[in-house]
């Protein structure tokens, strides 16, 4: 009748064989590979019951020390110095020239969605030929639970598409006391001198070096972020045929707590 109306992009129903039903890419932020690897199954056992039937990658490393020039690194597999993306305070938008992950598989025919994530890949083009982004700035950080919970959802209510999910997750990542808490189970097991060690809240993780205090936060926080996905990977493997599914599990950067003194260009970082 003349009536104007919007439109949305339309989401592709169906599955093509070319694809995989599910393609799941899971960020821990800041998980230290060279500490992690000697206590693999007993720190973090869903996880790397999951992955003893895929390979692991033991000498694979980031390009950067934090994560807001390392995301980008990873998903457009460019280094640093070819996105000049390094610091969020004085930054751009990345250059249209360089494809992002996400927009190559959107060119394939997924759904692409990324159910938790930060804000600072969105601002600077990493998180481009996203169909769905749900961000949460700062606060209490990207909790697994809550990463899960949302891409269950995710994955049930688009599961007549082929989806490709990016999920970004930090209970692993120090960081300062100021913003947030470290776990209970952290607090009420250390003494009071390993409690109270740390009497500068404002240290950037990157410069928090051999703290008792912040190094059981971040193993706590493993096993929190185990937990959670060992959830979703149950899930995977009673809702998808083998061959159906692609599931791939990494870091960005290391844990400076783990180390004696700051080093940017060290194995912990």
């Amino acid at each position: 009748d003349g009536t104007p109306f919007a439109v949305g992009t339309p989401i592709l129903l169906g599955h093509s064989p070319a694809r995989k039903k599910l393609v799941l890419n899971i960020l821990v932020d800041a998980l230290p590979w060279n500490v992690v690897r000697e206590h693999f199954a007993a720190w973090m056992p869903s996880i790397a019951r999951f992955f003893a039937r895929g390979t692991i990658f033991d000498q694979h490393f980031s390009t950067s020390e934090y994560t807001y020039p390392a995301l980008p690194a990873i998903e457009t597999g460019r280094y640093a110095h070819h996105t000049q993306l390094f610091q969020a305070d004085a930054s751009h938008e990345l250059s249209r020239a360089f494809l992002t992950l996400g927009e190559c598989m959107k060119d394939l025919g997924y759904y692409t969605a990324a159910p938790i994530l930060t804000t600072d890949s969105i601002y600077n083009g990493t998180m481009r030929g996203y169909d769905r982004l749900i961000s949460k700035p700062g606060g209490d950080g990207l909790h697994a639970y809550h990463g899960v919970h949302n891409a269950l959802t995710q994955m049930r209510a688009f599961a007549e598409c082929d989806q490709f999910i990016f999920l970004h997750v930090e209970d692993a990542h120090p960081s300062t006391t100021a913003r947030w808490q470290v776990p209970l189970e952290t607090q009420v097991s250390l003494r009071l001198a390993d409690r109270l060690d740390d009497t500068d809240d404002d240290t950037p993780s990157v410069d928090r070096v051999n703290s008792r205090l912040h190094l059981e936060a971040v193993l706590e926080g493993m096993r929190r972020a185990d937990r959670s996905l060992g959830e979703l990977f149950a899930y995977i493997e009673e809702n998808y045929a083998e061959d159906e599914y692609v599931v791939q599990l990494y870091s960005d950067h290391g844990a400076a707590v783990f180390g004696e003194v700051v080093d940017y260009v060290s194995e912990n970082l």
